[in-house]
């Protein structure tokens, strides 16, 4: 059935059921079978044999019934009742239909979002969603969220990472005769900003027996050989029961662990630590500790100090060196530690 007029496109329009009539004044009003309760008689275009209808006199509507004026007859058609909807009432929009522009502001509530519709594609950039894994420890402008009394903020990684932690910088191995001494290694070790650096040199080995290690520092890019080195190591071993002192005061060199064997199955390791090499303002300064299989098979430790005190220039590296002949078997290990 067609409508008189345009063709609504916009509002709760509804066309009702086909009513077969008779000889009476009321009918139900369906759509799909089910009761439809119009506004008013305003609210209806109604078309009886061809005639629209006057609301309120020709018809009116009692709930979901229309009531004609007189009677109808068998032969009567009602070509169609068409309700328009109720006041303010347009009904269901069309599909894009609804532009952004006639949305009220914060018109879409939290209520109204389904929960688990909202997907990563519709957040900003730099909102924390744990999309992404952080596979390694975060870079110290790394910021996180803390709450300040109840007030969310930002704080960068450096300043909550908590206490120093040790990082490794150089390893190194070697296993010939052809070094005599070794320090390429160990000067790449200054180029950080670290303030205590620690040294692990362990299955050492000297070519020659009975022949000791020894330290030289590398200042302003020169490894003294001076006498100006000053040393104080205290050894004990197991063949003692007492502490022997070796110490100089003029010496072109730090002398540490002596007497060392170089048979195969006599192997030594030393710990050397220093602070801040790239202060200028005092002598640069090494504490050891080493522990050795002497050459008369009596094992050995060792703990000391010594220092440069030519000049308090930066400390740019150390070298280690046999005191006669070349090092055999070597392993290093350095690391750096920051403050917190």
């Amino acid at each position: 059935m067609t409508y008189v007029g345009a063709v609504p496109t916009t509002g709760d329009f509804k066309l009702l059921d086909s009513i077969t009539t008779s000889s009476t004044t009321t009918f139900n009003l369906r759509q799909g079978g089910v009761a439809v309760y119009p506004q008013s008689a305003n609210h209806c275009i109604v078309q009886l044999n061809g005639i629209n209808q006057v609301p309120g006199s020709s018809f009116n509507i009692v709930n979901d019934t229309i009531v004609f004026a007189s009677s109808l007859s068998s032969s009567d058609v009602i070509n169609q009742i068409l309700v328009l909807g109720n006041v303010n009432d347009i009904g269901v929009p069309s599909d894009d239909t609804v532009s952004t522009a006639k949305l009220q502001a914060n018109a879409v509530t939290t209520a109204k979002i389904t929960d688990g519709n909202i997907t990563a594609a519709k957040f900003n950039a730099d909102v924390i969603s744990g999309q992404t894994e952080l596979a390694s420890e975060p870079s110290d402008t790394d910021e996180f969220l803390v709450s300040d009394g109840g007030v969310i903020k930002r704080i960068d990684y450096s300043l909550i990472k908590g206490g120093a932690n040790w990082e490794k910088l150089t390893e190194s191995t070697l296993s010939s005769y052809n070094h005599d001494t070794k320090d390429d290694e160990t000067a790449a070790m200054f180029s950080g900003n670290h303030d205590l650096y620690r040294y692990y040199i362990y299955d050492y080995q000297p070519q020659n027996d009975n022949s000791y290690l020894s330290i030289r520092f590398r200042i302003n890019g020169d490894y003294k050989s001076d006498n100006n080195y000053e040393y104080h190591m205290q050894k004990t071993y197991s063949g003692s029961s007492s502490y022997t002192a070796a110490t100089s005061g003029a010496n072109t060199m730090i002398e540490t662990i002596q007497n060392l064997g170089n048979a195969s199955d006599e192997r030594h390791m030393m710990m050397v630590e220093y602070h801040r090499p790239n202060t200028t303002t005092h002598y640069h300064m090494i504490k050891v500790h080493g522990i050795s299989m002497r050459n008369d098979n009596d094992i050995q430790t060792l703990d000391g100090v010594g220092y440069y005190r030519g000049s308090t220039n930066i400390l740019n590296g150390l070298r280690f060196f046999a005191s006669a002949g070349n090092l055999e078997n070597w392993h290093l290990v350095g690391y750096g530690l920051k403050s917190p």
